[in-house]
Parts: structure tokens; C-alpha cells; sequence
């Protein structure tokens, strides 16, 4: 699908958003809400106090961040991470690594003594995983006025919305089986885990470790996978 937003589409200082407080509001709160709306949902699901709640520091810096964006002269900021593969690159492993030690805490936190609280589990993990990336591309359609076309297609088509569904998001559940058996098999007591916090590395634990590579691994594929056919087509050109 193409891009639905032009690089002024968000931005404050274009003309339709300068003619309108109303579409600047909606800006405003259409990040605010990719932002926080997975994390706060998971937070809740998980019994935690919303991020959002937990003090000013995170709306700060959210704040900031967002300000300094819209700061840029031209949307130059957006328009750069349009044109440079290499930034999304970057960004999308600082995304994996973050994802990571997200889905490290969630399994630290929750313990599963039956099957339907493993499920409830794992459905939790892959929210963290894909809550982001999918509200953008809810975002996406409505904002082209595509949103009733997306439902339709999910209706009409299942069998197709299902093999992209596997083909999305076996990695991320591979990633999260990967942390749930390093969890497992590491030779330190849940309760400590709880204590020191979700570790990504279990010092003289081989088989912990093993399996924690591997979902980062995972998780790196995930982010990049969509980079590697332009990598080998733009070395094509070039040969």
C-alpha cells in the first residue's frame, strides 16, 4: 500500500492544519494515542499502572520529542526518515532491542500455571509486539478514508487475511516462545527475576542465553526483513 499521508499530512505548521485547531488537535491526539494506546491496554491486562499515569516524565518527554519534531523547518525530520533506508534501518533495530526487553518483563511479571492463562500470555506478548506497527497502519487507511475498505477486506477475504496474518507475525511469536523458554529453563527463581528485573543475559546459564539470542535474532528479522530485497536490489544495479 502506499504511503497514506504526504510529509505534511502531520505536520502542524502545514496549511491544513494551521487553518484548522480542529485537525491540529487531531494530530496531536493521533500520536498521543499510537503512542500509549498498546502500552496502556497491555498495562491493564497485566494489572500495571499505565505509563501514562506514571508521572510527568513520560508525557515530558514524549511532549518534547513531539515538539521538536514539528520544530523542524519543512517536516525535514519526516522527510528524511522517508528518503534514508539506513535511518529506518536504525531505527527499526533500536524498535527490536526495546521490543525485546518489553516482552522480557511481561514474562518475568506473569506466571502461567494452566493453558488458558498461557494463551492469555502469549496473545498479551504479541500485543506488545504488534500494537504499534498495526494502529499506524490502522491510522493509515483512515486517514485516506480507506478504514471501511480494511473491514471489508478482512470479511471477503479470510482466507488471505490469514496467511498474512502467519506470514506477519510468526516472528515476533517465535521471538516470544524463544523468552518464555529461556524463563524457563534459567537456573534463577522467578521470584529473583522479579527482584532484579527482566534480564536479557543470565550470567553461567548457557541454555537461557541461547534461547535469548535467538529471539532477539527473531525479533532483528522482523524488523528488517522488509530492507534485506532492497539491499540486494540496489547491489544488483550497482554490479
Amino acid at each position: 500500500m502506499q504511503r497514506a499521508r504526504s510529509p505534511s499530512f502531520y505536520w502542524l505548521s502545514s496549511d491544513s492544519a494551521r487553518s484548522s485547531y480542529r485537525r491540529m488537535l487531531e494530530i496531536v491526539l493521533t500520536a498521543t494515542l499510537i503512542k500509549y494506546g498498546g502500552p496502556t491496554v497491555v498495562s491493564l491486562l497485566i494489572n500495571e499502572t499505565p505509563v501514562i499515569l506514571k508521572g510527568p516524565r513520560h508525557i515530558a518527554m514524549f511532549g518534547l520529542s513531539f515538539m521538536l519534531m514539528q520544530a523542524t523547518p519543512e517536516d525535514a525530520v519526516f522527510r528524511y526518515m522517508c528518503r534514508s533506508r539506513i535511518a529506518q534501518a536504525l531505527m527499526s533495530v533500536g524498535c527490536a532491542l526495546y521490543k525485546l526487553r518489553k516482552i522480557n518483563f511481561i514474562a518475568t511479571i506473569w506466571l502461567s500455571h494452566d493453558l488458558f492463562s498461557l494463551v492469555g500470555e502469549l496473545c498479551v506478548l504479541l500485543l506488545v509486539l504488534e500494537a504499534h506497527g498495526n494502529l499506524r497502519k490502522i491510522e493509515e487507511y483512515r486517514a485516506v478514508g480507506k478504514l471501511s475498505l480494511l473491514g471489508q477486506y478482512l470479511v471477503t477475504s479470510p482466507r488471505k487475511c490469514f496467511k498474512w496474518c502467519i506470514d506477519k507475525f510468526w516472528p515476533g511469536f517465535a521471538a516470544i516462545t524463544a523468552v518464555l523458554i529461556a524463563q524457563e529453563v534459567c537456573r534463577m527463581p522467578h521470584h529473583q527475576l522479579e527482584v532484579f528485573g527482566p534480564h536479557l543475559w543470565y550470567p553461567g546459564d548457557g541454555w537461557s542465553n541461547a534461547f535469548q539470542i535467538s529471539a532477539g535474532l527473531f525479533l532483528l528479522w522482523r524488523a528488517l526483513r522488509q530492507y534485506i530485497p532492497l539491499f540486494f536490489r540496489s547491489n544488483s544495479k550497482n554490479n
